[in-house]
Formats: C-alpha cells, sequence, structure tokens
C-alpha cells in the first residue's frame, strides 16, 4: 500500500486528503505552482502531511509498546521485588512505591510507599477527646484506663483494624469520607492536632484506571484484648502492614526504614519529626503497623526509625504524629 493509500484508509477521507494535496475533485491541480507564493503553499501542506504521518506512528507505536496511556499499562512490562515505580497521586504529588512481592505469576504486585506519606492518628478516642472518658473524667498513665479495656477505647482509640479511622481513611476514594463511630477530629488526638475527619480519602486524588488497578484483598490481622477471635479478616484495597509481613522487607532487600514526604512533614501539627531532626539528624522516622497489641485494646505497633536495636514500639493509637505508609496490592496487567 503506497504512503498516499495508507493515509486516506487510516485517517482521512478521500476528499479531506485531496482538499490538502491543493486538488479538487476531478483530480485537477489548483495551483499551478509557477509562483514563490504557491511553492510556498505547496511546501506548506506537504510539511503538514508528513507532521500528520509522524503523529500517526507514534500514537500507534505507542499502543504497540504497552506504554502508558489510555489502553497502555499503567505498570513496567517486568516488575521485581526492590524496584521503585510511580502510580497514583496523593498531595497533588505523584506517590512512589517500593515492590515488595510480586506473585509467582507475574500478574500481581504488593507496593508500600517509598516514603512516610502523612502524619495520622491511627484511631481517635472513642469519647471525642483524647485522655477523657464521655463524662469528662480525665486519665493519663497508671489510671484506671491501663487496666479498663473499654475505658481505654474511650479515652485512648481503639486498636481494631476493622473498625479503624485509619482504615476507613486509606480505602476511601471519596472527597468527604464518611466514618462509623468517632470521627478524627483533632480534640480525640494525644495532642489536639493532626485531625483528619475533613480530608478526602486517600484514594481521591487516584484515576479510574488506577482504581481499577487496585486489588481488594482478603487481609487477616491479630484480635485485640476485647475480640471474641484470635484473628479478623477483612476485605481492604488500601492497608498497613502486619508485624508477619515485615519479612518481605528482608526478602526484597529493601531497608525498613522510610522518610517523610516534604508534604507529610509540612502537614504535620505536632511538628514530632522536626524536634527528632533538630535533636538525633535522624531522617527516618516512626510509622505504623495495623497490628494491635494484644493484651491492650488502644495500642499498635510502630517500626522506628533505626536508632534502637529493637527498632518495633507500642504506642496509643490516637498518637497523631506517628507516619502512614499505605500499601496496595495491583494487577500489574492493567
Amino acid at each position: 500500500m503506497s504512503e498516499k493509500e495508507r493515509m486516506m484508509d487510516e485517517c482521512m477521507t478521500e476528499e479531506t486528503y485531496k482538499a490538502l494535496l491543493g486538488e479538487d475533485f476531478s483530480g485537477k491541480p489548483k495551483y499551478k505552482n509557477d509562483t514563490n507564493e504557491e511553492k510556498t503553499v505547496a511546501a506548506l501542506i506537504i510539511g503538514i502531511v508528513v507532521i500528520w504521518t509522524a503523529v500517526l506512528l507514534l500514537v500507534q507505536g505507542g499502543k504497540m509498546s504497552g506504554e502508558s496511556g489510555n489502553g497502555g499499562n499503567l505498570f513496567p512490562d517486568t516488575m521485581k521485588a526492590g524496584d521503585t515505580i510511580t502510580f497514583g497521586m496523593y498531595n497533588n504529588e505523584e506517590i512512589e512505591w517500593r515492590v515488595l512481592k510480586v506473585s509467582e505469576d507475574g500478574k500481581e504486585a504488593v507496593l508500600i510507599s517509598k516514603n512516610i506519606l502523612c502524619m495520622k492518628a491511627y484511631d481517635a478516642a472513642e469519647s471525642g477527646k483524647c485522655s477523657y472518658d464521655k463524662e469528662g473524667n480525665r486519665y493519663l498513665k497508671g489510671s484506671a484506663a491501663d487496666i479498663d479495656q473499654q475505658l481505654q477505647i474511650q479515652v485512648w482509640g481503639n486498636n481494631d483494624w476493622s473498625l479503624s479511622n485509619i482504615r476507613t481513611w486509606l480505602n476511601s476514594s471519596d472527597e468527604v469520607v464518611k466514618y462509623d463511630g468517632q470521627a478524627p477530629v483533632a480534640a480525640a488526638m494525644g495532642e489536639g492536632r493532626n485531625g483528619y475527619q475533613n480530608e478526602p480519602g486517600f484514594l481521591y486524588g487516584f484515576k479510574e484506571e488506577e482504581l481499577e488497578a487496585v486489588k481488594e484483598v482478603e487481609n487477616i490481622t491479630c484480635g485485640n484484648k476485647l475480640s471474641d477471635r484470635d484473628t479478623i479478616v477483612t476485605k481492604d484495597k488500601v492497608y498497613l502492614l502486619s508485624l508477619e509481613e515485615l519479612k518481605w522487607f528482608e526478602e526484597a532487600g529493601i531497608s525498613l526504614l522510610a522518610e517523610p514526604t516534604k508534604a507529610a512533614i509540612a502537614n504535620d501539627g505536632t511538628s514530632w519529626y522536626v524536634m527528632d531532626m533538630e535533636m538525633y539528624s535522624e531522617k527516618a522516622y516512626y510509622w505504623w503497623l495495623r497490628e494491635p497489641v494484644k493484651e491492650a485494646s488502644a495500642k499498635c505497633y510502630i517500626v522506628g526509625n533505626g536508632m534502637e536495636e529493637e527498632n518495633i514500639y507500642k504506642k496509643n493509637v490516637s498518637m497523631e504524629g506517628f507516619g502512614i505508609r499505605p500499601v496496595i496490592t495491583v494487577n500489574v496487567e492493567k
């Protein structure tokens, strides 16, 4: 097939093509091409045809090679544990992810954000005011709240992953997130800061095709002191890691340590990270796991900044100055 026939077949009618070439429908040239002006016009038309052809070839080439865009892959053709990829948006910034593991058939991959994306409490004190019960009585460490598990939830929040504010927020793509029970308002946090009840869900900035690529998975999480089951099963699109799943870092050859993004630091009302930096000059910071402390109803585990040999700590879930590193499982063929 000639170039002329291919162009006509793919993107132009015969009439449009002849019009670009300067012919009328009888095939007779409209230009005599015997003046400089006519030659300039003819050259311009030929240039347009050449550029149009190049654009078509580039578009077709992109589709054939599976490059990103409508109909193209969202992920690299090959991915392996330890790789870094870009996918989705949060705080108007592209999110960088580390590949923790890839399924044996290569069709799925587990990703964790490379950086701490924000500082948030795991759950709000159910009373609506941290360290206070619903009657307005204050409880500090060493008080009855250390023993009374129901009271713990009122004054320091619930460490049950299935009921947590952070799980609701992570799995929402809505501009206005709907929370069951006490919403994560600032007053219900340890320092009265970093409330996120008015923030759009974590998935709000993702494109439709990106949301479709994120798989809903079944997560098994330990129950807490008040649970009637040893484990609780949830279906999540976005989640936090468990203690057991931390082994994926070693298997992937990735460090557990993570630094917060500039946006995470700027939006942190507690300034805990800034104070740590000034005191210790350590760029890595603490981040939440979804794992509850079994002997409590208001404490979860967090990963530390690597300054001590033991890098796992237990903290009340209403403490809002610790980091969030979302985890997703994606269909890499999307």
